[in-house]
């Protein structure tokens, strides 16, 4: 995997936004299918499957809508609602996560 991180200064000079490029590899296939109805069916080969998420929201509404696609998708979510709950979560020495999410406009 490779990506790029900047961050663009304000015309102070400092910090207005940060950006974050990842380049991952195209799968062929990522194991959802979308029925008439509009639901997903889950297929336990999903290259999502087993994959440990923290999820860092600050809306109600977004955490769990993000949460539930992403457990259809069959990964592991532990779903937090701020910046603080995110870094307990992580823990002093890391953690087993392999993804985080984070929204970018948490409070705090």
């Amino acid at each position: 995997m490779q990506g790029n991180i900047w961050v663009v200064p304000n015309p102070q000079g400092y910090p207005q936004s940060m950006a974050l490029v990842l380049r991952f590899q195209l799968q062929p296939f990522i194991g959802i299918a979308i029925t008439e109805a509009g639901e997903s069916s889950e297929n336990p080969n999903s290259a999502f499957e087993g994959l440990q998420v923290l999820l860092a929201d600050g809306d109600n509404m977004n955490r769990a809508v993000s949460k539930k696609l992403l457990q259809k998708l069959g990964c592991s979510v532990t779903a937090v609602s701020s910046g603080f709950e995110c870094l307990t979560a992580l823990g002093p020495a890391g953690s087993c996560f392999q993804i985080l999410l984070l929204d970018v406009h948490m409070h705090d």
